[in-house]
């Protein structure tokens, strides 16, 4: 399995952290895209790049540039499930119990749903894109729906990682961060769980 490990970097938070670093001179580029890159990448820590964003530019420009990569990332895969994995691909793939399980969970569910779990912390946002990108549910709903959503939990991802910032000075901002990444996951979890959003990821 040594064989691997060359080819894992590229997935590790270390190797976006450098690209970033040495992108750093484009400006808001950089944390776009590595907020970005975390929709492509689920394997990717949400959580640590925009904590990253926030101790790098400042909670107010880490939390714009933060909400513009996550969002930007979400639109761009549910218009590829839409447009490429549902129009060329789902002839092979349409029996697989994922893609028929992501169809079914859909259904008529109101925009008021997405909106739910995707401003919450730690929801699977890979499967809620594969979900919405493989229905007939509106464009202009999900993109309208995911820009409010999202700017939701990002500012909340924003709030934990300045917490966790002023943890150096004052311990008991380490304290408040952890009481609200356990909430946020258990509700997380909870959202998963009763929208069998754990079975699509």
């Amino acid at each position: 399995m040594d064989w691997l490990k060359p080819y894992l970097y590229y997935l590790s938070p270390e190797f976006w952290f450098a690209v970033a670093e040495t992108f750093k001179g484009l400006g808001p580029l950089a944390p776009i895209f590595l907020a970005l890159i975390e929709s492509v990448i689920p394997a990717l820590p949400l959580l640590v790049i925009i904590t990253f964003n926030t101790s790098v530019y400042g909670p107010v420009l880490g939390f714009i540039f933060s909400w513009a990569g996550t969002t930007l990332g979400a639109i761009v895969m549910f218009y590829f499930h839409r447009y490429v994995f549902k129009k060329f691909l789902i002839q092979w793939f349409g029996r697989h119990p994922k893609v028929q399980a992501a169809l079914a969970w859909v259904g008529n569910k109101p925009a008021a749903t997405l909106f739910i779990i995707s401003a919450i912390p730690f929801t699977p946002s890979s499967a809620i894109n594969l979900a919405y990108g493989l229905s007939d549910f509106s464009k202009r709903s999900f993109v309208k729906t995911t820009l409010a959503a999202k700017f939701v939990m990002v500012m909340t991802m924003t709030l934990f990682g300045t917490a966790f910032k002023e943890a150096f000075d004052n311990p008991w901002f380490i304290v408040l961060a952890i009481a609200i990444l356990v909430v946020l996951f258990f509700v997380a979890k909870a959202l998963s769980k009763r929208h069998h959003l754990d079975d699509l990821g």
